[in-house]
């Protein structure tokens, strides 16, 4: 009877669920040569048709990805790639990708020091120095214009 009683206490305890956020902590991020082109027919989302970035960021925050420097060179496709994240840098430098020099989509990316982006000529047909595009409604997210 005290093992049933106090199982039923037990069973009406609310339950937090604690989880911790991911982080990422760097001065500096350097990559060369990372990445893959789209592929012959197009791109997909699947492995075998989907392009690579050098560095694709995804649905982080400022308290999760704490990097000073990235320096991304003679990527495959995008040199860096960003979507749902707000992050901070100090400096990027993006050199000669196949494709965008930086792809943000539905993001804030706060360059605070420097920016550089190099493109080589290409005759790709979906090429931009930065492509900014929206995935998930507005990347103002509410927020007024600064």
């Amino acid at each position: 009877m005290a093992h049933t009683r106090m199982r039923q206490k037990m069973e009406s305890l609310p339950i937090r669920h604690i989880s911790a956020k991911s982080s990422f902590k760097a001065t500096q991020i350097n990559v060369a040569y990372f990445g893959r082109k789209d592929p012959r027919y197009g791109d997909g989302n699947n492995q075998d048709r989907d392009d690579i970035d050098a560095i694709s960021i995804l649905g982080m925050g400022t308290v999760e990805w704490i990097v000073k420097s990235v320096n991304s060179e003679y990527s495959g496709d995008d040199g860096f790639d960003v979507t749902n994240s707000e992050i901070n840098l100090e400096n990027l430098t993006v050199i000669y990708p196949v494709e965008d020099g930086l792809n943000i989509s539905s993001s804030t990316v706060t360059i605070n020091k420097q920016i550089k982006v190099d493109m080589s000529l290409s005759s790709a047909p979906d090429r931009e120095l930065f492509d900014l595009e929206v995935d998930n409604g507005s990347s103002n997210k509410g927020r007024t214009a600064r």
